[in-house]
């Protein structure tokens, strides 16, 4: 919830007798602020459920100069390895995304790292943002 919400509280005795309610009155509104920082301004998104690899820089890395052995799938249907929609997802029941292996297509043992990057890039210094995949 966001916004200023009003609800209503009711204090009764204890049913052990622990404790009893004095005066005045057991019950009253409370209004209840959101204080947090508004929402950012999206200046980016991508809910990676089409192909959108062109948008994207990949990154493969090594610590033994170990062949690139990694695979990319834009638009994955992963409901086939049995995960379930996204958060988000829900209302239209998508189950597309996007799914990263590394270190899986052959037998030589690596240390590997794989990423994305965002291609079009926001500069923090003069931009501030926040980014969001969903």
């Amino acid at each position: 919830m966001t916004g200023p919400v009003t609800v209503t509280a009711t204090v009764a005795p204890a049913t052990d007798g622990s404790y009893v309610v004095g005066t005045p009155a057991t019950s009253g509104a409370i209004t209840r602020v959101d204080s947090d920082d508004p929402p950012e301004t999206v200046i980016w998104s991508d809910n990676l459920r089409t192909d959108t690899s062109a948008n994207w820089t990949k990154l493969f890395a090594t610590t033994n100069g170990a062949p690139d052995d990694e695979t990319v799938d834009w638009a994955y249907d992963y409901s086939g390895i049995l995960v379930p929609p996204a958060p988000h997802s829900e209302l239209s029941g998508d189950t597309h995304g996007l799914h990263m292996t590394v270190n899986k297509n052959d037998t030589q043992l690596a240390a590997a790292a794989l990423n994305s990057i965002p291609t079009a890039r926001v500069s923090a210094a003069t931009t501030p943002c926040a980014l969001t995949c969903t």
